[in-house]
C-alpha cells in the first residue's frame, strides 16, 4: 500500500447500488447495510493489529476509538440486516485483505505512513461519504435505518477528522528540525 501511488481522485465509501434494475428502497436499504456493514467488520479486524504494532500511545488511543467505532457499526448495521430478513453476501476480495492486512500489521511501516494511506484514501470526508449520505437522506419507508445511517456518518466523519488531523501533526514533527 504505497502512499505514492495514491490518486488524487475523490473515493467513496460505498460505490452505490448494484443489482437489478429500478430498485425499492428496501433492495437499496439491503444492499448498503451488507455491503457497508462487512467493509466496517473488515476494518474492525485489522486496526487491532496495527495498534499492537504502533510504537505511539497517542496513535495506539485514537485508534481504539475508531476501532470500536468501526466494531459498533458493522454490529448495528449486520442486525438491521437480520431484522429486515436480509442476506450477508458481501465478501471483502482477498487481494484486498493479502494488501491492507499485512501492511497496517506491519511494524516496518510507520504511523505517519498509515496514516497518509488512509488520509488520502478519505480524501474529502463529506464527499467520501456522501453515496452513505444521499441513500439516508432518500429514505422514505425506513427511518430506523436512515437515522441509523446517519449518526454513523457522524461517527465516521470524526474518525475521518482525527486520522487526517494526526497525520498533519505527526507528519509535521517528523520534517521539523531536530
Amino acid at each position: 500500500m504505497s502512499s505514492e501511488n495514491s490518486s488524487t481522485e475523490q473515493r467513496y465509501v460505498y460505490v452505490g447500488y448494484q443489482g437489478k434494475e429500478n430498485p425499492t428502497e428496501r433492495e437499496r436499504v439491503l444492499h448498503l447495510l451488507d455491503t457497508y456493514s462487512t467493509t466496517e467488520g473488515f476494518v474492525a479486524q485489522y486496526l487491532p493489529k496495527w495498534i499492537e504494532v504502533s510504537p505511539s500511545e497517542t496513535v495506539q488511543g485514537g485508534l481504539r476509538t475508531v476501532q470500536g467505532r468501526e466494531a459498533l457499526h458493522a454490529r448495528l448495521m449486520k442486525k438491521s440486516l437480520v431484522e429486515l430478513k436480509g442476506d450477508s453476501k458481501a465478501t471483502i476480495p482477498e487481494i484486498r485483505r493479502e494488501k491492507e492486512v499485512p501492511f497496517f500489521a506491519s511494524p516496518d511501516h510507520s504511523d505517519v505512513e498509515k496514516l497518509k494511506v488512509l488520509s488520502d484514501l478519505f480524501g474529502d470526508g463529506e464527499a467520501f461519504l456522501s453515496p452513505v449520505r444521499e441513500v439516508a437522506d432518500s429514505l422514505q419507508d425506513d427511518l430506523l435505518t436512515a437515522e441509523m445511517l446517519r449518526t454513523i456518518l457522524d461517527n465516521e466523519m470524526e474518525s475521518i477528522t482525527w486520522v487526517q488531523e494526526m497525520h498533519r501533526v505527526m507528519s509535521a514533527e517528523q520534517t521539523a528540525p531536530g
